[in-house]
């Protein structure tokens, strides 16, 4: 066998061109600018039920369960819609 007539494998690849899916793999924030209006409304509906759970003293990790978010989603909504 010729070793000039073996290449490598990673040689014949194509390095300069990047994966098609590779912009879509990013993980992606629940933006409503980038989900519409109508999440937006859902994230406000969101927030003024756990605005009640936590009248009835309960725990922020107990809403953030009932509301199927993360704590830290859930701190980021208050932080944006706060005022509203």
């Amino acid at each position: 066998m010729d070793p000039k007539s073996c290449t490598n494998a990673y040689e014949s690849f194509p390095t300069s061109q990047t994966w098609q899916g590779e912009a879509s793999m990013k993980a992606k924030r629940h933006s409503p600018v980038a989900e519409g209006f109508s999440a937006g409304v859902q994230i406000i509906r969101k927030l003024r039920t756990a605005e009640q759970l936590l009248n009835q003293a309960q725990a922020v990790a107990d809403v953030c369960r009932a509301l199927a978010v993360s704590p830290a989603t859930y701190y980021r909504w208050q932080q944006l819609y706060g005022g509203i």
